[in-house]
């Protein structure tokens, strides 16, 4: 035997004691025994070792199948190697076991040496393997003899019977580790027959289709063959058995017909759906333009999950039928052919027309018209729903009536059919009656009854005009009159425009007249049209004058207005600030719109042949005025626009001049505006003066006039020229003060006595003799005192305008008062003569002295307003007119009969005066509320102005002390700082408490509620230890508020485009006003709102930024942003009362709108 057969093996031969077993066996047929059952062991061991190792091997095969999924390559790979590890096993194990030889002398060797009794010693085993390798001993006596006295002696240690072979350990615990693995496996078939069955089927025969039972199988639905291009296509797919998530994948790719990838292999995932087997993903194939897709392309894509994938799919992709233009074909009624079939210039479409795809819409086409559309595309399609032949084309003809439009759904020869619309938007217009209306007058007119009247009337029909006129209707209390003006036969002509000039002296009518006009209009077809009426309403010459008058009013005070926002453009300017061109742009506007009002009134008075020695030059005057202000305000934007600031500023001030004298002519001695506009000029020299002597003493402060440089001695010098020049203004103007008051003294009173007070003030203070020393303070350069000398004149000049508009404000309160009284006393006047109509109608006697009761009392409160004010006067020429109709009703029913006709309209004629002193008295108490209300508007922006100086001031000296630990002398200045703080707070709260008109707007009153906050928060951190960084943010958030307040104060007293209306409507109008404008008014406080917001919004981002923000402003700011929602919400609904009470005002400004701002 070999050494490998000899150390994997040992001999172990149990002693026989037995003498009779001895008898039996010799020692060499014991041995040969033992070598027997030796070599079966072997070969027994050899072929489970083979076949343990082939069993393990496709167990271990089986098992990565399961877990890989092999394909079928792979397992053939497996397959082979198994079967060559099967032939090498039974090549190397089974040949060499059963072709192996044991010589006796072998196993006697390896007789047992453990520590038994019946142990061997070395001697022993080599004396036994001797006698079993020596020769047969039969022909040698000796040789026998010696063998059966060594196998006598070792006789009793030999016993066949229970002699065995054992494996060493290591051989045993192979066979152990083998039959143990066939165990597992065997229990792996029990437990799991189909899956192991599965497995060896897959392994032994990989050219099978058997598959593993999958937990994610992918079943594929039926597709078709072909897709379009222009839509996405959905990968469907059912999943199971498992419902768990699949984390399916599709990936797709499209390529050409040539294989190449127009988008390569691109992974999505699988969207599952609510039954959770389902799942579907879009491949996106629409998004990719049709010329990148050519033809033959294909669409390949797979499903793939934890456990199974499927086959690749194949779609063909093809584009769906394409329109290339659509041809439109109009052919017209027969009655219309005759008249439009030749002409270039018809209305309607008539013949071929080609539409783009982008533009599938055609008109106007005449209704009744017959109508021929062909879609043509760029490859064979049908219409859907008919089995006709395929071409490229589809075409519908139809009568066509009304608008609408004409489709059709082209099919091509896969079924599919275009994305895009194939909608034909068809504009009908019908044969519409002709058209009629009167140009001018364009609106209803009040006239004189010498008035000429230029009309002009104008027609047009679709097709022809077959007739037109222009009637004049004569209102009357029994009949209507009618007379034509002009008629005409037009030529089927499609536009007629129809000239006339009426003078209504030709028609007889007295003052009380109505005339009714309107264009009378017929088509060829016999459809006929009547314009709307315009009403001419014959007045007397007086009530024409009057309106003018009331309407003067108006724009006297809006180029106030305009005068006063020149004024500020103009000072804008001076300071150095940058003034839009659009700015003055809008003044030239505003300036334009007042000469064409002025030119309107004058046309007015033409037209009516009314020449007042007094309105007509004036009014030719101011236009003219107007005209030369627009072009000066013109050269001013020019040079704004070309940055020439200087020139700018003197056109501006010729802006001024022009309207000064406007307003002056417009005055006619009744106000007091010109006195105090001349004080405002010189106030605002003085503060330009003020300025330049600041600006020069922080550059010359210390030095003696020899030691300034030349720039400063000329800067000075153009000072002291200005300062001569304002001493004299200074001087004229106080000199002027006189004579306006002397002007005003017999219209305006008060307002003259005002005027004297200021002039006295002016006197008395030494403004003149001020400025001049301020002059000679200027020649020392001693700038300090000049300076403060110059405060001191502005400060006089302040009181001085106050002198006069307190006495404009008393004027206006008496006023006020007064036209109160009056208006009580028409209403009542208007009560009893519709009691009296009442009892007239009634056929009651005696009723003449009730009326004179009612003429007495007219006649009454006409002198009390005749005597009262300059502006009652034209009431008291109402009243006059009343008195006298009253006189004739009086007349008519003490007549024998009683004329109860003339009665009643004497008595209508009276209430209608009555009525007109009313609206005028009614006028006249809005403008001056509105005086009142403007006066108290500047007078809050003042005091608003001063604040925010005052906090301007107070922000800057802050500013050092921000966020930085304080010593004693900066604790000191930030409580004294926190003090002014304090008492600024204080004069808000006051002026809020005092002005009723604050209190009562909502918004307005919320800010001052905000400004108390800040101004509260600001000096408390002013009295801490240090002073927070977020104090820089209120007293920002505080000039905020301030800046509104002023602006939108401000914005009120500026002229609006449409402050002044025509006063040609309705019956001539020209009443003036639109209602009491409140001095808050609505627009004041939305735009007070939006900045409000924007202030929260601004806290809250301030907020947002800090690390640890203080919860208490968070709060606070968050409160404030509700009660501004609220508040916004509410002012709203009081404007709009109809709008829907859940509608938000405002769109909230605020970009964070939660109360807390920490990130």
């Amino acid at each position: 035997m070999d050494r490998e057969a000899r150390g994997s093996t040992r001999i172990n031969t149990t002693t026989m004691t037995s003498q009779n077993h001895s008898s039996r066996h010799t020692p060499r047929s014991t041995l040969e025994v033992s070598v027997a059952r030796v070599v079966r062991r072997l070969r027994v061991r050899g072929a489970v070792r083979v076949i343990g190792c082939v069993v393990g091997t496709v167990s271990i095969a089986v098992l990565l199948d399961s877990f890989f999924h092999l394909p079928s390559t792979a397992r053939w790979i497996l397959l082979a190697g198994i079967t060559y590890l099967a032939l090498w096993m039974v090549h190397r194990l089974i040949r060499d076991v059963f072709n192996i030889c044991i010589r006796p002398s072998d196993l006697a060797l390896n007789l047992p040496d453990d520590s038994s009794a019946d142990r061997f010693t070395n001697h022993q085993r080599s004396a036994i393997a001797a006698i079993t390798d020596l020769p047969d001993p039969a022909d040698d006596g000796i040789q026998q003899r010696l063998i059966e006295s060594i196998a006598s002696r070792s006789a009793s240690h030999l016993d066949p019977s229970r002699s065995r072979v054992e494996l060493r350990s290591r051989s045993m615990n192979e066979m152990l580790a083998i039959f143990a693995g066939l165990s597992m496996i065997g229990l792996g078939v029990i437990a799991q027959p189909t899956l192991m069955t599965i497995g060896a089927r897959r392994v032994a025969m990989p050219w099978t289709q058997v598959q593993w039972p999958k937990q994610y199988g992918i079943v594929l639905p039926e597709i078709a063959s072909t897709h379009p291009s222009d839509r996405a296509f959905i990968a469907r797919a059912t999943i199971g058995p498992s419902t768990d998530n699949a984390n399916a994948r599709l990936r797709w790719r499209l390529i050409d017909a040539d294989r190449s990838p127009i988008v390569r292999w691109t992974s999505l995932v699988l969207n599952r759906q609510q039954d959770h087997t389902r799942y579907e993903q879009l491949i996106p194939i629409h998004t990719i333009s049709a010329q990148n897709i050519p033809a033959g392309s294909t669409l390949e894509y797979r499903i793939e999950t934890k456990d199974d994938r499927s086959e690749v799919q194949h779609l063909r992709i093809v584009h769906p039928p394409k329109l290339q233009r659509v041809e439109i074909e109009s052919t017209l009624p027969e009655y219309a052919k005759s008249i439009l079939a030749d002409d270039s210039e018809s209305p309607f479409l008539q013949g071929m027309r080609t539409l783009a795809p982008s533009s599938l819409s055609v008109g106007p086409i005449l209704a009744g018209s017959n109508l021929s559309t062909t879609w043509v595309f760029d490859s064979n399609v049908h219409a859907q729903g008919t089995e006709q032949d395929s071409t490229n084309t589809i075409t519908r003809t139809q009568r066509i009536d009304e608008s609408g439009t004409l489709t059709t759904v082209p099919i091509d020869q896969y079924g599919f059919s275009p994305r895009a619309a194939m909608d034909v938007f068809v504009r009908v217009v019908p044969d519409a009656p002709p058209e009629a209306i009167l140009q001018t007058p364009s609106t209803d007119l009040a006239v004189g009854q010498r008035a000429v009247i230029d009309l002009r009337g104008f027609a047009t029909d679709d097709l022809g005009l077959a007739d037109v006129s222009v009637d004049a209707v004569v209102q009357g209390e029994s009949a209507q009159t009618n007379h034509p003006l002009y008629t005409a036969a037009p030529d089927r002509s499609r536009g007629f425009s129809m000239p006339v000039e009426l003078d209504l002296t030709t028609l007889g009518l007295k003052p009380g007249s109505q005339l009714e006009l309107s264009v009378h209009a017929v088509d060829i077809l016999g459809q006929e049209t009547r314009s709307v009426p315009r009403m001419i309403r014959v007045v007397e010459d007086q009530e024409i004058v009057e309106r003018v008058e009331s309407q003067l009013g108006s724009i006297g005070e809006i180029l106030r207005r305009l005068d006063g926002r020149q004024r500020e453009l103009r000072d804008q300017l001076n300071e150095g600030s940058a003034v839009s061109p659009d700015d003055q742009a809008a003044l030239t506007t505003q300036i334009d719109a007042r000469s064409q009002a002025t030119q309107r009134l004058l046309e007015m008075l033409e037209q009516s042949n009314i020449q007042d020695p007094q309105l007509t030059p004036m009014l030719s005057g101011i236009d003219d005025i107007l005209s030369d202000a627009r072009e000066q305000s013109q050269q001013a934007t020019g040079a704004l626009q070309r940055e020439q600031d200087e020139q700018a500023s003197d056109r501006m001030e010729r802006v001024r001049d022009q309207l000064a004298t406007a307003i002056a002519m417009l005055d006619r001695g009744q106000d007091t505006w010109l006195a105090r506009r001349s004080i405002e000029d010189l106030r605002s020299k003085v503060q330009e003066l003020l300025d330049e002597t600041n600006q020069l003493g922080q550059q010359t402060a210390g030095k003696s006039i020899d030691q300034l440089s030349e720039d400063q001695r000329s800067m000075l010098q153009k000072i002291l020229d200005k300062q001569k020049r304002a001493t004299q203004q200074a001087r004229d103007t106080i000199d002027a003060l006189d004579k306006q008051a002397d002007a005003l003294e017999e219209n305006n009173p008060t307002g003259a006595q005002g005027i004297r007070d200021a002039a006295t003030q002016g006197r008395n203070s030494g403004v003149e003799e001020q400025l001049a020393q301020s002059g000679d303070e200027l020649a020392e350069n001693q700038t300090s005192s000049a300076a403060a000398t110059q405060q001191q004149v502005l400060e006089e000049l302040d009181n001085m305008i106050e002198q006069i508009e307190q006495a404009q404000k008393n004027r206006d309160s008496a006023l006020r008062r007064k036209l109160a009284s009056i208006m009580e006393s028409i209403q009542g006047l208007l009560e009893d003569h519709d009691h009296e109509l009442g009892r007239l109608d009634e056929g009651l006697p005696n009723l003449d002295r009730p009326m004179i009761t009612i003429r007495d009392n007219t006649l009454a409160v006409r002198d009390d307003a005749a005597e009262a004010f300059p502006e009652t006067q034209s009431i008291a020429e109402s009243m006059t007119k009343a008195a006298d109709a009253q006189n004739d009703a009086i007349t008519a029913l003490r007549a024998e009969p009683q004329d109860q006709v003339t009665a009643r309209q004497s008595e209508l004629s009276a209430m209608v005066h009555l009525q007109a002193a009313l609206e005028e008295a009614q006028r006249q108490d809005e403008q001056a509320a509105d005086r009142q209300a403007q006066q108290l508007r500047e007078e809050l922006r003042s005091k608003y102005q001063d604040a925010l100086n005052q906090q301007a001031q107070i922000s800057l000296e802050t500013s050092p002390l921000v966020g930085q630990p304080l010593n004693r002398r900066q604790r000191a200045a930030a409580r004294q700082l926190s003090g002014r703080e304090d008492s600024l707070s204080e004069s808000l709260q006051t002026m809020l408490q005092e002005t009723e008109e604050l209190s009562e707007a909502p918004i307005f009153s919320l800010a001052h509620d905000q400004l108390e906050q800040l101004l509260d928060s600001v000096s408390s951190e002013l009295n801490e230890q240090s002073v927070d960084p977020m104090v820089a943010n209120d007293q920002q958030g505080i000039a905020t508020i301030l800046t509104a307040l002023i602006d939108v104060l401000g914005n009120q007293n500026q002229p609006q485009s449409d402050e002044f209306e025509d006063g040609q409507g309705g019956d001539g109008g020209g009443q003036g006003g639109g209602g009491q404008e409140p001095v808050i008014p609505p627009i004041a406080q939305l735009q007070l709102l939006r900045t409000l917001q924007q202030l929260a919004a601004t806290q809250t981002r301030a907020l947002s930024e800090q690390a640890a923000p203080d919860q208490n402003r968070v709060r606070k700011n968050g409160q404030m942003q509700r009660e501004l929602a609220e508040k916004g919400r509410r002012l709203i609904e009081e404007m709009n009362p109809t709008r829907p009470s859940d509608e938000q005002p405002i769109e909230d400004s605020t970009e964070e709108s939660t109360e807390d701002p920490t990130p």
